[in-house]
């Protein structure tokens, strides 16, 4: 469960290797005087509406090589202590069972990152500092999830992983608290007055190409 008290809403990714033109489900939590309940109404998967204050939101993929595409993407909008924040992941799996691995991160990276916040309360969101450990904290839960969740079902996943780019938008102050992990890259860009867009940030690869990460990975 994401947070059992609170309203949400949740745009979820693809299930498994599903297909990729299949329309996809939206979680809508509500609290009202009977108690928790939730809807879930159909939603196109490429477009999403523009529900998020200013922010028009696109998901969009294409599929690689592979017969069963891994990509697989959360967006949740949420409420905490008054303060209005959306978390938008995306997930690309490799190996085998990839596509499993970025289903179950489509679920746990939201629920991780925002029970941190909880734990943690929402001053952190003004501190760089604490929102990247909060981050690293959420994302080391995530991956000890992943290993009960493998075994419980008694999945071999040894071979088989994820990418994750996470953008947390602090709606009320405009502020965007950005992490990832792997190869996968943030691009964030800025609408100019002509029209164009300027490039604000791009991400590096954790990459064993880059001698940093290499060296991280032999430290390792």
């Amino acid at each position: 469960r994401l947070l059992p008290d609170v309203e949400f809403e949740q745009w979820l990714g693809r299930n498994g290797d599903e297909a990729q033109s299949q329309e996809k489900p939206v979680l809508n939590r509500f609290i009202d005087a009977n108690g928790p309940g939730r809807r879930a109404m159909a939603a196109p998967y490429a477009w999403l509406d523009g529900t998020f204050g200013p922010v028009t939101v696109c998901a969009s993929c294409l599929k690689g090589n592979r017969n069963t595409n891994q990509d697989n993407f959360c967006i949740t909008k949420i409420s905490v202590e008054g303060r209005e924040t959306v978390l938008y992941v995306a997930l690309d799996g490799h190996g085998t069972l990839g596509h499993i691995v970025s289903s179950r991160l489509s679920q746990s990276v939201a629920a991780k990152v925002y029970a941190q916040l909880r734990e943690s309360g929402v001053s952190v969101l003004d501190s760089e500092e604490e929102m990247a450990a909060l981050f690293k904290t959420a994302f080391e839960v995530v991956q000890g999830d992943l290993e009960d969740f493998r075994v419980t079902y008694s999945i071999d996943l040894n071979q088989s992983g994820s990418t994750c780019v996470a953008a947390l938008h602090d709606v009320g102050n405009d502020r965007l608290h950005l992490a990832w992990t792997g190869d996968a890259q943030i691009l964030v860009a800025a609408r100019e007055e002509d029209g164009g867009l300027r490039e604000v940030l791009f991400s590096n690869k954790h990459s064993p190409n880059d001698e940093s990460e290499a060296a991280r990975i032999t430290e390792a």
